[in-house]
Parts: structure tokens; sequence; C-alpha cells
């Protein structure tokens, strides 16, 4: 059911591994009709909704939950450590988790915006530049590594103009960039224009023919 995020404890009853999971069935029972309920997936503007509601929630600093002011000494607008990369990495575990219930692609900029984190502190880490820079760094590759992968992986399945852009304007890639699959059988990644030519003959779902849009 797409309002139960509860997981079975050892003593058989039904909890939450996260505060978030709570908002979350708490956000959508309010917002779903019962109809809704039982579809795969929501709307997209209400998934957007709901990480901003898991903020407002949990993270947002209030004058009696303030932020810790520990990191560069920059605004924060949560109330977590920014030092601790330990915990920001498994709020992204279930920040993907969450994408993956609903169906959706996971980005940087909606996983910043349901704990608070700004892209250019985001990119403070990717770049090394923070005191404890090492893991920082190694974390924040590793988070858009895996909403590039996502896209890719959408861009290719489904021929997604939406993905293709976010490719370009998320992750640099450019017109003429081999996508990962398919691959010949000797191992040679094929460019765009032989993928088209190789698949032109199969339905849908295309390969993505990124020099034409």
């Amino acid at each position: 059911m797409i309002t139960d995020n509860t997981i079975r404890a050892d003593n058989g009853a039904q909890v939450y591994e996260h505060r978030i999971y709570e908002i979350v069935d708490q956000y959508l029972d309010g917002a779903l009709t019962d109809a809704e309920r039982d579809e795969p997936k929501i709307d997209s503007t209400l998934f957007t909704g709901l990480l901003h509601r898991i903020y407002t929630a949990i993270f947002k600093p209030s004058l009696t939950n303030k932020p810790i002011n520990t990191y560069q000494n920059v605004r924060q607008n949560s109330i977590l450590d920014y030092n601790d990369i330990g915990t920001l990495d498994h709020l992204f575990d279930i920040y993907c988790d969450l994408c993956a219930k609903y169906r959706m692609c996971p980005s940087l900029l909606q996983f910043g915006s349901m704990i608070g984190l700004s892209k250019e502190t985001i990119n403070d880490f990717i770049n090394g530049t923070t005191h404890n820079q090492t893991a920082h760094r190694q974390t924040a590759k590793h988070w858009k590594s895996v909403c590039e992968s996502a896209l890719e992986n959408r861009a290719v399945m489904s021929n997604s103009i939406g993905a293709i852009f976010g490719l370009k304007a998320a992750h640099g890639w450019r017109e003429n960039d081999p996508v990962n699959e398919p691959m010949i059988n000797t191992g040679v990644r094929l460019t765009p224009e032989q993928i088209a030519e190789k698949y032109k003959d199969i339905p849908k779902p295309e390969i993505p023919v990124l020099e034409e849009l």
C-alpha cells in the first residue's frame, strides 16, 4: 500500500524505521483519495510537497531547535550537523528509498530540499573544500553518481526527454556523449548514431538519440 512505510519488528509490531517514514504516511494519508492509495506512484508535484513537509516537520530550524552552525561559517537552513557526513549519507539512502517506492528519479536538489542542504553546500562537499574533505567529497560524489545513473537509466529505457535534459543540465552531458547501454559483442561502446541504426526496427522503448534534441 502506498501509505504504508512501516516495517515489522522482531516482536511482530509494525514500526517506523525513521521518523521520515511516519511523516510520509501522515502526509499522503491526508493528501490522497482512497483510489489513489492503490496507485503504484504519486504525482511529482505531490512528491515535491512531501519533501517540503519532511523538511518543515523534522529539519527546519526553529526558536527552540536551532542550527548547529559549525560548518564553514555558512548560514545553515537545517538543524543537522553538516560535519556528520555519516548521518547525511543515511538520509540520502532514505531519500532514494522514497524515490524508488514512488517511482521518482533522485536528484541532489530534491535531496537538499528535503534536509535543508543548499546546492552551494553540496557543491562544496563535491569540490573537497571542507575540513573533512575526503569523507565529504567521496560521499557527495557518490550521491551525484547515483542521481546520474538513475537519469541515464530512465533516458535509455523510456527515451525520456526530461531525463536527457537533466543529464545535460545537472551532469554536464553533451549531445555526442555515448550512452552506457547497450554494448556490442566486441565490448566497444556505441555512439548515439550507431545505437539508432542498430535498434531502428525495435519497437519502443527506444534508445534516445541525443543529437536530435
